[in-house]
């Protein structure tokens, strides 16, 4: 186990150097520093500042949940959880690790292990389709004003509606009683399924009866906090472009549209340098220059590490973290 641990870590050094020498290839390393030494601190540092309100929205909105699955946090707690959680999901790449630390810590302390993943399910759900409707709003305005005649870019707007029907359908069986029975029958017939009680009782802790008031309430909650918390984040990376010079209000739609696309590629664990590279692409597709669009991201991504950092000191203090 230990060994296979080993080759995962050194291939995703590898894929990061690789990808990261692949950008100093195409671009030039003059071009590179040259606009990174361009860059305002004041506009980064906002970013910086933006990224942590997030967080702390973002923790009161898991603690909002968890108490709808009755399990009491107070505040101070779940924000060093969460804080924590974000440290892990920049630092060891994608959402799992963060996720993982926060179930296993509830789990281990109160014993709140399916209580804590349910909550991370809705909170992680909740902010993708904040995400999707800003990005059917940013691409039906390009479709209006008509900037853009890019058949490539229509291809990703494309791919977007498609992870949004599949993120909507997953929404809609949180919901729907009937749907969740269907689901628990299926598999209750399953009889190779390992762990099915576990299964079983985790979706059941998951799924939303919107029949209740306490869970309309919850649901009206999440919503409104993480309308906010994703703008703020969308936000980072327009501070991190208007740090560049790149940035104008005429071209603001595009970052509702494609900065929900990058997100989506965060639900892949991928080595530091993949997702800049790849939306860079994709701004490039509307138009925008590659170069500029990949160290726009790279000082986002930047921004937010910086940010999470805060998580890294809560966790290296926390008495119980050795656990």
């Amino acid at each position: 186990m230990k060994k296979k641990k080993i080759y995962t870590r050194l291939l995703k050094l590898f894929v990061t150097c690789a990808v990261i020498g692949w950008v100093i290839y195409s671009y030039g390393w003059v071009n590179i520093k040259s606009t990174i030494l361009k860059a305002r601190i004041d506009w980064l540092l906002g970013g910086v500042l933006l990224f942590v309100i997030s967080v702390i929205l973002g923790a009161r909105q898991w603690q909002i949940i968890l108490k709808n699955k009755r399990l009491q946090l107070p505040f101070g707690k779940a924000l060093r959880l969460y804080f924590t959680g974000i440290f892990f999901n920049n630092f060891i790449l994608g959402i799992v690790a963060g996720d993982a630390f926060k179930v296993a810590t509830l789990q281990l302390d109160k014993k709140g292990g399916k209580a804590g993943f349910a909550a991370s399910v809705i909170d992680r759900l909740a902010g993708l389709l904040v995400l999707c409707l800003y990005a059917i709003v940013g691409g039906t305005v390009i479709f209006i004003l008509n900037i853009q005649q890019n058949k490539q870019f229509y291809m990703v707007l494309g791919v977007l509606a498609l992870f949004m029907a599949i993120l909507f359908g997953f929404f809609i069986i949180l919901l729907s009683r009937t749907l969740q029975n269907a689901i628990r029958d299926f598999l209750q017939k399953l009889p190779w399924l390992p762990a099915k009680e576990l299964i079983i009782n985790a979706l059941d802790e998951t799924f939303i009866n919107r029949r209740l008031r306490e869970d309309k309430k919850m649901l009206l909650q999440v919503a409104v906090i993480s309308f906010f918390i994703q703008t703020l984040r969308i936000f980072v990376n327009i501070f991190a472009a208007q740090s560049l010079g790149i940035f104008s209000f005429a071209i603001m739609h595009y970052f509702f549209v494609i900065i929900p696309i990058i997100s989506l590629l965060m639900l892949v664990p991928t080595p530091f340098g993949v997702r800049e590279t790849i939306g860079g692409v994709i701004f490039g597709f509307a138009g925008f220059s590659v170069e500029e669009s990949v160290i726009m991201l790279f000082l986002a991504t930047i921004v937010c590490v910086t940010g999470s950092l805060v998580g890294g000191i809560m966790f290296l203090f926390d008495k119980k973290s050795g656990r």
